[in-house]
């Protein structure tokens, strides 16, 4: 009698801790299940250039970040004309012309705001963990003039389609050593599917 006693409360207990098990991995579920994931936006603007013809306004990474106050990954990488991290409470559009704004000036961000209808998407990658938006546009050479840059970057790269078949891997180099040479054009894959996706649409 005894010992059937003595099975009978290991048995509750084996399955008490089951439940527990089970439970602690439900709320583990469902924890991660309302995890923030990095949301992105960025822009590709092409210009027809003089002596140049059509040309993505690209930027160039600069070797120190002065908003971070720290050194840039990647420097001298080439990457696309607006690029920057959705804040709390923006979509992907808002965010888009804030880091305009702080990236290229007011007065370019007020030409990218008016043709903002005229916005193309041409890239969009969701995963668990980040969801990316790119857009393209076509703008007149003026929007280059307006644009001012700020001290992080390195300048505007234009890049024509012909172009593209040259561009490296900017992973294939190191993270802090960046690209060793200033006519080579590097990007992201992402970034350039995008660029592709963009000469497609308005050339």
């Amino acid at each position: 009698m005894k010992s059937d006693i003595i099975t009978a409360f290991r048995k509750l207990k084996v399955s008490f801790l089951q439940s527990v098990i089970i439970t602690v991995n439900d709320k583990n579920k469902q924890k991660g299940s309302i995890m923030k994931i990095k949301k992105s936006v960025g822009l590709i603007v092409l210009v027809e250039m003089p002596n140049l013809g059509l040309a993505a306004a690209l930027q160039r990474r600069g070797r120190y970040d002065f908003e971070e106050g720290k050194r840039e990954s990647w420097p001298g990488g080439c990457q696309v004309t607006v690029h920057g991290n959705l804040k709390e409470g923006e979509d992907f559009k808002e965010a888009l012309l804030r880091e305009a704004a702080e990236e290229l000036g007011e007065v370019a961000a007020g030409m990218i705001y008016e043709c903002s209808v005229d916005l193309v998407e041409v890239f969009h990658l969701k995963t668990e963990e980040k969801e990316v938006f790119t857009f393209a546009m076509k703008m007149d050479f003026a929007f280059v003039e307006a644009i001012r840059l700020g001290p992080s970057t390195d300048g505007l790269r234009p890049v024509r389609q012909d172009e593209i078949a040259d561009i490296k891997d900017l992973f294939s180099y190191g993270k802090n050593a960046g690209v060793p040479f200033a006519n080579t054009i590097a990007m992201f894959p992402d970034e350039k599917a995008a660029l592709i996706r963009a000469f497609e649409f308005f050339s």
